[in-house]
């Protein structure tokens, strides 16, 4: 086997090695998130956005879902972002807009909060 074979292949057995890595991360986060009280939050902007990636070969979009909510915990009141602890960026608008459209402006939702830091927060709905 050549050097450049063995360079290629330590390569993605890194590239995977992160990918589980960053997945076992994202699903105990979730684990942990599930055991968050919840709140009542109000849905105060949705829309979905979009980002240029020009790195490497060529110009690509990539869009993303915009939720921003307002909650109260203990009388304080927080704004939170948090749809996924994962990625949620796609390279197909629809599918963005697929994930932002149960959200829109002004609708009441369920928000999970960190009860260590009310400022961590995810939607309830997201919560798997």
């Amino acid at each position: 086997m050549s050097a450049t074979w063995i360079v290629i292949l330590v390569g993605l057995a890194g590239i995977i090695g992160w990918v589980i890595i960053e997945n076992q991360i994202i699903r105990g986060k979730m684990k942990v998130a599930k055991g968050w009280p919840v709140t009542t939050g109000t849905v105060v902007h949705s829309t979905v956005g979009w980002r240029a990636n020009t790195w490497g070969k060529g110009n690509r979009i990539y869009h993303f879902p915009v939720v921003r909510y307002s909650y109260s915990v203990g009388g304080q009141d927080y704004q939170g972002d948090r749809l996924s602890f994962g990625s949620v960026e796609s390279m197909i608008a629809a599918k963005a807009e697929e994930m932002r459209s149960p959200f829109p402006e002004g609708t009441t939702v369920e928000v999970r909060y960190d009860p260590h830091n009310p400022h961590e927060s995810i939607l309830a709905a997201m919560v798997r």
